[in-house]
Parts: structure tokens; sequence; C-alpha cells
């Protein structure tokens, strides 16, 4: 298909979608008009923009606790998402770490090498406590500040030599 008629087509597409166009003195927080507008109308009542925004969406604040951070893994640990060979040597080696995986569940992205023991968590609080140990910070159900990385007296030492 020709260059003009690629962009034409998008064009058009682009043109379908109901744009907000109008200047207001709210934040654009939809380019849907009715939720736009919505927004607008709880703003000049005088709630907040939070509060606006959620009336405005229909969707209120997402409640996060241990039982639905758990929620969706099933019975399976590893939520389905890593092969038969490796569930078994990280199961080994949970085992020979002396963790009881019974009610846990294995997040690769808290492990440090394929198969670390302490990616085996059943709550947010293990999450947690994980990131802190190592100085790694996450961003979502939990959140933690990654710790500053700290120079070893030799690099010290060495950036001072070379000034």
């Amino acid at each position: 298909m020709p260059l003009l008629q690629r962009k034409q087509r998008k064009s058009q597409r682009s043109n379908d979608m109901p744009q907000v166009t109008h200047f207001t003195k709210w934040p654009i927080v939809s380019i849907n008009p009715a939720i736009q507008a919505a927004y607008e109308e709880s703003r000049e009542l005088g709630e907040s923009h939070a509060i606006a925004e959620m009336c405005a969406f229909r969707k209120g604040p997402s409640l996060e606790t241990d039982t639905t951070f758990s929620r969706g893994f099933g019975h399976d640990p590893f939520g389905g998402h890593v092969n038969p060979l490796a569930k078994k040597r990280y199961l080994a080696e949970a085992k020979r770490a002396r963790i009881n995986t019974s009610g846990k569940r294995y997040m690769s992205g808290l492990a440090a090498y394929p198969g670390d023991p302490k990616a085996w968590v059943s709550s947010k609080s293990d999450v947690r406590k994980v990131c802190e140990e190592r100085g790694w910070g996450c961003e979502g159900a939990v959140n933690v500040a990654a710790r500053p990385k700290k120079k070893s007296g030799a690099t010290e030492k060495k950036f001072i030599a070379v000034r």
C-alpha cells in the first residue's frame, strides 16, 4: 500500500475517536468527552481530583491485601510460567534450604539466581523483606525504595589516587 494511502487511513482512524477539544481549567483525564464532562462536573461541585476521577471512570480504588496478592495462582506456585524440569529443581533447592513451600509461590523477579530459595513468598511482607535485605527497589503491590549502592573502599582510594 502506498505511503499516502496509509497516512490517510491512519488520519481517518484517529478522527473516528471522539476528542476533547475545549479548553478547561481542570486537567484532562480522558479523551472520551463523556468521562471528561463527568470529571469536570464533579470538580465544579467541589470534589477533589481523586474522587472526581473515580466517579467519572466509575471505578473505585483497588484494595491490595495479602489475600488478593496471592489470588489467581491456584495450586501452581509458579503461576504456570516455569517448565516442569525447572520446577523440580527449584523445589529441591528450596527443600535443601529448609524452606516450606506450602502456601507459597515462587516469584522469579525476586530471585538472585534461578531457583533462589528466598524467592518463595507467601505475603507482601515477605516480598518487602527480600527487597529490603537485598537493597532492591520494587513498585506495584509492594513499594520499596532501592538502597543506593555503597562504593567499596578500594574504589574510593582508586578515585582519590587518580586525581
